[in-house]
């Protein structure tokens, strides 16, 4: 079995500071599973950056209001990890 938690946090850059404002949600926790005949051994996919701690909002540097670098990061995985992330309500986000 593999899991993966990561919080889920959403950083808009579109747009062009118009149109109404909104507030901030609370990050959510997304635990996938997988099970897989032959599947390597391995702990869980874990992702860390000495940049921001866990659950807390991603600085504005690495943002696109700010620097927009990416965040330093960190990962150990099992062999064959694949990490997809998709915002479909972003300015020509995917959702498909």
């Amino acid at each position: 079995i593999c899991a993966l938690a990561l919080p889920a946090g959403a950083v808009g850059c579109g747009g062009h500071g118009h149109g109404p404002t909104t507030t901030p949600s609370t990050p959510k926790v997304t635990t996938l599973g997988r099970t897989a005949p032959n599947a390597p051994a391995g702990g869980p996919l874990t992702i860390t950056s000495p940049a921001f701690t866990d659950g807390a909002p991603i600085p504005p540097r690495y943002t696109c209001k700010g620097e927009g670098i990416a965040p330093p990061l960190a990962w150990s995985a099992p062999t064959g990890a694949a990490l997809v992330v998709d915002d479909p309500d972003a300015p020509g986000g995917g959702g498909g």
